[in-house]
């Protein structure tokens, strides 16, 4: 790592508070408020913008939610002029309108959203791109005249253990498959792509889920 990179991540990590706490008990997020509150404070602008991002299960999205309204907007109660936001990511193909039943009237926008894969973070997944277009050998060989089928498995070499929850109300079709192997299977099957902008890997991505052919037994 350069020097120069080192000195951007330790002036972002300077950003970056870590508040821990349970979804239902207000301890947190009145810690939470606080430091939302001293940051405010020493910003000048006088112009207050929350941004709440709820990575989290859908089936807490309720009970933070109400958590934060009670512990955490009490300072916007004289300001009309400042924005309150909560961005909940629709990952597990839950009912659209058990998300919208999470917010409140007290929320300046509600912004539902598709998470990024953290899969994509896997080097192994990442290394995907460079051997399929940027390797001589394999690039003019990937194709469907020289490849007879792709099989995306997916193996743990444990059981359940402790993910009980998970399974009952998500379980691996709407995780797992939908989300995880979706995105392998793209970066497997799709064309080569324009350049490395994010746009342009979604475009062919979509193109390869454009001719899927669904199969129900």
């Amino acid at each position: 790592v350069s020097e120069r990179s080192a000195r951007r991540s330790s002036e972002f990590l300077q950003l970056i508070k870590y508040i821990s706490g349970s979804y239902d008990s207000g301890e947190g997020f009145e810690k939470l408020d606080m430091e939302i509150s001293k940051y405010e404070a020493s910003n000048q602008s006088g112009s207050y913008r929350r941004l709440f991002y709820l990575a989290l299960p859908p089936s807490v999205y309720p009970s933070v939610c109400r958590m934060i309204r009670t512990y955490c907007m009490n300072p916007f109660k004289s300001r009309a002029t400042h924005m309150l936001q909560i961005a909940v990511l629709v990952e597990f193909a839950i009912n659209i309108s058990a998300v919208h039943a999470a917010s409140h009237p007290g929320w300046t926008r509600v912004i539902v959203e598709k998470p990024i894969d953290h899969y994509l973070g896997k080097e192994l997944v990442q290394n995907l791109l460079v051997l399929r277009f940027a390797n001589r050998f394999s690039l003019p060989l990937w194709n469907r005249d020289n490849i007879d089928n792709i099989q995306t498995v997916f193996r743990e070499d444990f059981g359940t253990e402790g993910r009980g929850g998970y399974f009952d109300q998500y379980g691996t079709i709407r995780d797992i498959i939908q989300n995880h192997l979706l995105q392998v299977f793209c970066l497997v099957a799709m064309e080569k792509h324009v350049s490395l902008r994010p746009e342009h890997i979604r475009d062919e991505k979509v193109k390869v889920q454009s001719l899927f052919t669904f199969y129900m037994y």
